[in-house]
């Protein structure tokens, strides 16, 4: 075996066991998350269910700017607080309010898909009151991955999109979330060195 055969069958080595660190996350159907270069305005509402201190709105904003982050997105996350919503919101944009969560105990992650092909245009993100500061970025890092067009990965690792949050959970995309992301949007941003194979289409 030549060194050039030996170099080869090592990058295959390695790519494999990157792809095997990786889990399936898979995405829903037709939604390939906020376009490439967005400009998302981030609405952080104080309402009659509450509020959030500057430590859980540092959590908040973080957690979107870690997104926004991933390679070639060319997005940027402006942050506002607010006590009500402008009559008519320029989209992209994302709330992130206090209330009764319909679909978790302590969040939930609603976004629609009428923007340029199909892309996330409006994103709500529901806290529970009883939510506090521990862990609110790791919370939110995994509540934003939903409307880049990630759903739940139960009992994974490696990956923000694991359900079951605590405070040592990821802060930031992984590189599975990454090559998730770069799957989802057709390869216009993330990277897909992360590994993970392809992703999994799963209808709402």
């Amino acid at each position: 075996m030549n060194r050039e055969t030996r170099y080869l069958l090592g990058l295959i080595l390695v790519a494999a066991t990157s792809n095997a660190q990786c889990p399936t996350i898979t995405a829903y159907a037709n939604s390939p998350g906020w376009a490439k270069g967005a400009k998302i305005t981030v609405y952080v509402l104080s309402n009659s269910n509450g509020s959030f201190s500057s430590t859980a709105q540092s959590g908040i904003t973080n957690a979107f700017n870690g997104w926004a982050s991933l390679p070639n997105s060319g997005q940027t996350i402006s942050t506002q607080s607010v006590t009500s919503l402008p009559s008519n919101p320029q989209k992209p944009y994302a709330v992130v309010q206090r209330g009764t969560p319909t679909c978790g105990p302590s969040a939930c992650t609603s976004f629609t898909a009428g923007g340029t092909g199909n892309s996330t245009d409006t994103a709500t993100i529901t806290v529970s009151p009883s939510t506090g500061d521990t862990g609110m970025e790791q919370l939110m890092t995994h509540e934003v991955g939903h409307s880049y067009g990630l759903k739940d990965c139960n009992g994974c690792s490696n990956t923000a999109m694991n359900p079951s949050t605590s405070s040592s959970s990821p802060t930031t995309p992984t590189s599975c979330d990454s090559a998730a992301v770069y799957s989802n949007s057709g390869g216009k941003y993330g990277a897909p060195s992360g590994g993970g194979g392809e992703i999994g289409r799963a209808h709402v």
